[in-house]
């Protein structure tokens, strides 16, 4: 996973973080709707 730009969290090594997602909106909307 951090070969491709992920980061483990510190507290939790299960749970990433994708470095870039500053760049993105966070978006709410339901799944049928994709």
């Amino acid at each position: 996973m951090e070969k491709h730009g992920f980061k483990a969290l510190e507290t939790e090594w299960w749970h990433y973080t994708y470095q870039s997602d500053i760049r993105y909106d966070v978006m709410d909307i339901p799944f049928y709707k994709l």
